[in-house]
C-alpha cells in the first residue's frame, strides 16, 4: 500500500494527467461501477497542490464521493486516481490521473476606509471618509 502511495505521489509530480477540467463548483466525484461479484469498494487517492491527502475508502456499491468529504475545496488544484479492491484484499491498478482545477472564484472584500482628500479654503488638507 505504501509503495502505491509513493508511486502516485511521484506520478502526480512528473506525469501529465490524462484528463483535466476546470470547475466552478464541486458536488461529488463519481465513476462507473465495477461489476465483479466480490467487489468490496474503492480507494480514492487525492493529491492537493502537490501534497497527498489521506486515502479515502468508499464501500461498494457506492460510486460517488462527496467533494467536501474528499477535502476538495475552492482555490486549489487536485489530481485524483481510483482503485477497486475486492473481499480478498486484491487491489486493481489505479485509473489514469484526473486533474481538477477549482480556482478561487470568491471576489475580495470591498475596500473600506477610503476618503476623498482636498485642501479647504484655509489651506488645510481634509479627508472625507467614504462609507
Amino acid at each position: 500500500m505504501m509503495k502505491r502511495l509513493v508511486f502516485l505521489f511521484i506520478l502526480s509530480l512528473f506525469a501529465s494527467p490524462a484528463w483535466a477540467v476546470t470547475i466552478t463548483a464541486c458536488t461529488n466525484l463519481s465513476w462507473n461501477a465495477n461489476t465483479e461479484p466480490d467487489l468490496a469498494g474503492y480507494n480514492v487517492s487525492i493529491n492537493k497542490d502537490g501534497v497527498d491527502l489521506p486515502l479515502v475508502p468508499v464501500a461498494a456499491p457506492a460510486t460517488t464521493l462527496d467533494c467536501s468529504t474528499a477535502g476538495i475545496v475552492e482555490g486549489s488544484s487536485y489530481i485524483w486516481t481510483l482503485t477497486a479492491f475486492d473481499t480478498s484484499g486484491n487491489e486493481s491498478a489505479p485509473t489514469a490521473p484526473f486533474l481538477i482545477d477549482w480556482p478561487d472564484g470568491t471576489p475580495p472584500a470591498t475596500p473600506t476606509g477610503s476618503c476623498v482628500q482636498f485642501t479647504d479654503a484655509a489651506g488645510v488638507l481634509q479627508c472625507v471618509v467614504m462609507p
